[in-house]
């Protein structure tokens, strides 16, 4: 597969999964397993104000869960964060087995 069918079909997956880039970016950060908001911010190149905006979102979705009262928080994907982060890196097409 050459890169550029690679991010056709990455963004193909974006608009099937209505979700938007900067949030598909933490996700998939996400998806190597607990992250603290620094990690996030390192892998995503994004603001950390922007991150914090995201996994709010995203937390509030039941895509990703946190520790609540310690600080810093983890966070990690919740078992439809992980549905969706696999979905979005899936480089198969709807109509192949």
């Amino acid at each position: 597969m050459k890169v550029i069918d690679v991010i056709s079909r990455f963004a193909s997956n974006l608009r099937e999964c209505w979700i938007e880039l900067s949030s598909a970016q933490v996700l998939i950060s996400l998806a190597k397993g607990e992250c603290f908001h620094k990690d996030i911010t390192e892998d995503t190149s994004l603001h950390p104000n922007t991150v914090t905006n995201i996994l709010r979102n995203l937390v509030d979705q039941g895509l990703v869960s946190c520790t609540e009262f310690k600080r810093p928080r983890k966070y990690l994907l919740t078992s439809d964060g992980e549905k969706l982060a696999k979905k979005l890196l899936t480089m198969k097409d709807n109509n192949e087995d």
